[in-house]
């Protein structure tokens, strides 16, 4: 799993945000830390990307990415602090997107 967080990192600029999503979910599922340069991708990529999330897609990368605690360089921190209510357009969501 190492391998493929390293992978991760120098390739989550071409993911897209589902698979972005997927991957720091699935991390939080497997208990395995993806180390910090993995968790820095990922947060950079949904600041940089987050009109491309769906509220499924926020929902998971924030369970996945709260899992760990964030990167060193406080990206998880700057990420929320960057949240505003209409960032997780819950009138576009269903009833299961909501409750995740």
């Amino acid at each position: 799993l190492d391998g493929l967080a390293s992978w991760v990192a120098n390739k989550a600029d071409t993911f897209k945000a589902q698979e972005l999503s997927n991957s720091a979910w699935a991390y939080a599922q497997l208990l395995h830390h993806p180390g910090d340069a993995t968790l820095a991708a990922l947060e950079r990529c949904l600041l940089e990307r987050r009109e491309e999330y769906t509220t499924q897609a926020l929902a998971n990368t924030s369970i996945g990415l709260a899992y760990f605690g964030g990167s060193k360089d406080g990206g998880l921190k700057k990420t929320f602090e960057a949240v505003t209510p209409s960032w997780f357009r819950l009138s576009e969501g269903n009833s299961q997107d909501i409750s995740n």
